[in-house]
């Protein structure tokens, strides 16, 4: 499996976090990872946005037209970055928009994290799964095993999100 991933959004949207626990999750069902914050404030609020390479990589930056994959914490941001997507490549996006077509998906994650959870904390796992949902090539059940495994969800939210996103993924 190759790919490459832009993972963007807001300061304090765990961009980055998303971006290791992808990465953390590809790596320990044997993949190679390649990884970097590429630019970002150390301040909540400004932009972010890190590079996610899968497969045989040099280096972990790309350039415009180059992203199989988008996954943005902020719609805003998906605007900011979208010029990196390639023609065939796939958007996921938190925004108040719900709406699924052949090339990406806009989900409000934060209004299903406060709904199920009354809390926007767990916004950033639907986003996860929706990715590896739609990738296609790692069986969720060993997504949500690792994060179990590493005390990052637990068995009862991982059905709450799958069950919130059985018309996403």
């Amino acid at each position: 499996m190759r790919f490459n991933c832009l993972i963007c959004g807001k300061g304090g949207q765990g961009v980055i976090t998303l971006n290791r626990t992808i990465g953390n999750i590809l790596s320990l069902l044997g993949y190679k990872v390649i990884s970097a914050e590429t630019h970002g404030m150390a301040m909540r609020g400004g932009s972010v946005s890190t590079f996610l390479k899968c497969g045989e990589f040099k280096s972990a930056g790309f350039g415009y037209n180059q992203a199989d994959y988008i996954i943005s914490t902020d719609y805003d941001e998906y605007l900011n970055n979208k010029h990196y997507l390639k023609n065939d490549g796939y958007y996921i996006v938190n925004t108040e928009k719900n709406n699924k077509s052949n090339k990406g998906v806009f989900f409000d994650a934060t209004k299903s994290s406060l709904k199920i959870f009354e809390s926007p904390k767990y916004a950033n796992y639907f986003l996860l799964f929706i990715f590896f949902g739609l990738l296609g090539k790692i069986d969720l059940i060993d997504v949500k095993n690792i994060l179990i495994n590493q005390k990052l969800l637990d068995e009862n939210k991982y059905t709450l999100i799958l069950k919130e996103l059985k018309n996403v993924i």
